[in-house]
């Protein structure tokens, strides 16, 4: 929440530029995770900084993009929504997202709002609006993906814990029968 007192006149200049996306859900992970730490001043870290190099998206390992999910769940659209990102369609433009740098000349006070990130306070640097269709694009489609690719990795990991013995067990009965149906076809 945002407090302010007395005379205060607020500014915000846009500072957006336009950028071409690789259409693969782990360059759009890496964009969008560059976007939102841009706001809050941790694209500066590097544990970050080397995971939103979208051009090279082909060059992050299991390991970095395990990382690269996580800071994207942590800094969600859910939690950053109303605080550094608003969606608003008016503001975009011709754009389907745009950053504005804010400015506050004031006479008195005025306090802020910072937003909590994993245990650190992090204080708001610029904003960004955005449109549904770019959340969807480069968030919930890409992060749905990997969700799905992490059970099955999961789930073939489980099959790989199977004794071979029990695989050829199971599907003896299945290839006999198989085997059966294309003979009475044939």
């Amino acid at each position: 929440m945002a407090a302010i007192m007395n005379r205060t006149r607020f500014g915000m200049q846009e500072t957006g530029s336009t950028t071409r996306v690789p259409d693969n859900s782990k360059a759009r992970l890496m964009y969008y995770l560059g976007c939102v730490s841009g706001l809050l001043g941790l694209n500066e870290e590097e544990e970050i900084s080397n995971l939103t190099d979208y051009i090279n998206f082909d060059k992050l390992n299991n390991a970095q993009t395990e990382k690269l999910v996580f800071w994207c769940l942590l800094l969600s659209p859910d939690v950053l929504e109303g605080k550094c990102l608003f969606q608003n369609d008016a503001l975009c433009g011709d754009s389907s997202n745009n950053f504005f740098e804010l400015s506050a000349v004031s006479t008195t006070l005025a306090v802020s709002e910072d937003i909590l990130i994993g245990g650190q306070r992090k204080h708001v640097r610029k904003i960004m609006t955005c449109t549904v269709n770019w959340i969807t694009k480069n968030y919930l489609t890409p992060i749905l993906t990997f969700s799905v690719m992490r059970q099955l990795r999961e789930q073939m990991m489980w099959v790989d814990s199977i004794p071979d013995t029990f695989l050829v067990d199971l599907w003896n009965p299945f290839y006999t029968m198989l085997l059966h149906l294309m003979v009475l076809l044939w």
